[in-house]
């Protein structure tokens, strides 16, 4: 059984952490620390963005860039919105980049 009932979704995660957990940190790197209360806060931001562009339940949602707090800030925020995350590829070239958007019937990119 899972013990988290608050938990059902992947967008649920950071609500869950910042009303029990809200200044534990989330996400870190080298130079940035995001705490649970801040991830909530931003991935609202960017789900209600989404909300206002129109974005439906499972529109696909594409993200361009490297490892970053920012992945994962659009990736939950994408998740609230119950949108599909797809990562692309930032190595590719700007053809191969606007195959892959194509292909996979990507509708916005966050860059």
């Amino acid at each position: 059984m899972w013990k988290y009932p608050e938990i059902r979704t992947l967008g649920d995660l950071p609500s869950y952490y910042a009303r029990h957990h809200p200044h534990r940190a989330a996400l870190k790197t080298a130079d940035r620390e995001v705490n649970f209360s801040e991830l909530e806060r931003v991935a609202n931001r960017i789900g209600h963005f989404l909300l206002s562009e129109g974005a439906v339940e499972n529109e696909l949602v594409g993200f361009l860039g490297k490892n970053s707090v920012d992945f994962y800030v659009s990736l939950f925020g994408c998740a609230k919105t119950r949108a599909g995350f797809v990562v692309l590829n930032w190595r590719l070239s700007a053809p191969e980049l606007m195959a892959q958007i194509k292909n996979s019937a990507t509708t916005l990119v966050f860059v």
